[in-house]
């Protein structure tokens, strides 16, 4: 996603205790799994450093990742500075935490236009997440357990 607005509905389903899945978004990277072991997450890159790959449709931000954790409704980034960087965990207006129903159903409005990520309650807004992205990114999703499933629905913007 280059530009414009775009809308993401990820449905999580979960057996036990609460979810510990990330949904948000990503630059469009390439790599190998031989590089960077048995799991990878783009919240902790580890010895893999993604920044070699930048392009120019990354822009001028220095948000490289950007994720909603739904066990706290925390708001995780990170901006790739350096080989290995712990993300930044901050709160955010209209947080709220996602562990009451074996199934739920969170919404991400991607908005490049204003460099906006904000999240939904299925298609109610909660607030923004992040401020200050721009360029290229992608939709993720990282589980951190088992018995766990994302799945991700395209879906037209929210009425606002």
């Amino acid at each position: 996603m280059r530009a414009g607005k775009h809308f993401a509905l990820f449905i999580v389903g979960y057996e036990e205790l609460g979810p510990s899945v990330h949904v948000g978004v990503v630059r469009p990277i390439q790599m190998d799994m031989n590089d960077v072991g048995d799991t990878f997450s783009p919240l902790y890159i580890g010895a893999y450093n993604p920044r070699d790959q930048r392009t120019a449709r990354w822009g001028t931000s220095e948000i490289h990742c950007c994720s909603f954790w739904l066990g706290s409704g925390r708001c995780w980034s990170t901006e790739w500075p350096r080989p290995y960087h712990e993300p930044d965990i901050y709160e955010w207006e209209g947080r709220i935490t996602w562990n009451n129903s074996p199934k739920e159903k969170v919404g991400l409005l991607l908005d490049l236009d204003q460099g906006t990520l904000t999240a939904y309650d299925g298609s109610i807004k909660l607030g923004v997440i992040k401020e200050g992205l721009g360029g290229e990114y992608s939709w993720f999703t990282h589980i951190e357990e088992e018995k766990c499933s994302v799945s991700m629905e395209r879906h037209p913007l929210p009425s606002t």
